[in-house]
């Protein structure tokens, strides 16, 4: 199976530099190059068969990032970038220095942001840019890739420490299950197309108000033309990913509406429809008389408890 073929070749990757170094204390030679094809065809077998995406590109990585004697396998998404130098993507990398025992023998899976691109454009700016967008990015990305992890380059730290946004290390000297390995950068992989694809196709609001326009257009318009359409319809609903925007809200807020509501909706004054399934609680909905999106406070004086029916009348009515 590809991800066996993946982690056997992880092994024999760091296995064949350790002896050629040995020899001749060489990190570029011909058996290191087959090697990285070893290890590129099994990633890509292994995307092509968990990860629905012809679009996205695997290659290795040259440059900086082969001097500091780590190779580096990218996931590049076309419509975001198509170079480690700058954009947003995933990769696979692998610290071959022995001499620097704090990091040989690592992999790492990171979505890191290029910087290069970024430090020629805004040599004093870039580095606070940069993690600022990061650190809002691991907010929407990290709780899907297990953890962060420290894996400090020493000789391109910029490259990691700025840019990265979600990280996972191993340490191919230890046992690696391939079959979580193999989860895991499928999960990587997933992440950040998922990321780039719900970017490039909007928010969630958007999708609503395109749906609200698109339904307004076929209720009135010509019914037999709808009717056409429906029979030669696809019946199975694609999954799209769109960002979501949400504002934060106070739980105390919330509770606090809900308790001088006692059990009575604030617009219709009856009595909550229905109790709650999961703690038998009385379900009413807080809403925002001036809504947060317009500058409206997260306060318990702007807010009051409504049914279900008035809540949708407040916003639709």
């Amino acid at each position: 199976m590809a991800q066996e073929k993946l982690a056997k070749s992880l092994h024999e990757l760091f296995e064949s530099y350790e002896k050629q170094r040995k020899l001749n204390g060489s990190a570029s030679n011909p058996e290191i190059k087959r090697l990285n094809t070893q290890v590129l065809d099994p990633l890509k077998v292994l995307c092509s068969e968990h990860i629905e995406h012809s679009k996205l590109k695997i290659r290795t990585g040259k440059g900086s990032m082969a001097k500091s004697k780590k190779q580096v396998f990218y996931f590049l998404h076309p419509e975001e970038t198509n170079t480690g130098r700058q954009g947003l993507y995933a990769a696979l990398v692998c610290s071959l220095d022995p001499e620097d025992q704090t990091t040989y023998g690592r992999i790492a899976l990171t979505i890191t942001h290029g910087y290069e691109r970024e430090k020629e454009l805004n040599p004093h700016g870039y580095e606070t840019s940069l993690q600022q967008r990061s650190e809002a990015l691991s907010k929407v990305l990290g709780q899907r890739l297990v953890h962060k992890n420290d894996f400090k380059d020493r000789e391109s730290g910029t490259f990691q420490e700025v840019g990265r946004v979600v990280n996972k290390t191993f340490n191919i000297f230890d046992t690696i299950n391939p079959a979580s390995l193999a989860d895991d950068i499928k999960s990587l992989v997933e992440t950040y197309v998922r990321h780039i694809e719900s970017k490039l196709k909007g928010t969630v609001e958007d999708y609503r108000n395109d749906l609200e326009l698109e339904i307004s257009q076929s209720r009135k318009g010509d019914r037999k033309a709808r009717l056409k359409r429906l029979a030669q319809a696809e019946t199975t609903s694609k999954v799209e990913y769109r960002i979501e925007k949400v504002f934060t809200r106070n739980p105390d807020v919330v509770a606090e509406a809900l308790f001088l509501a006692q059990d009575t909706c604030g617009s219709c004054e009856k009595p909550a429809p229905f109790k709650r399934r999961k703690d038998g609680t009385a379900y009413l909905e807080v809403h925002h008389l001036t809504p947060l999106s317009q500058g409206g406070e997260d306060s318990v004086k702007n807010t009051i408890a409504l049914c279900p029916n008035c809540h949708r009348k407040t916003h639709h009515g």
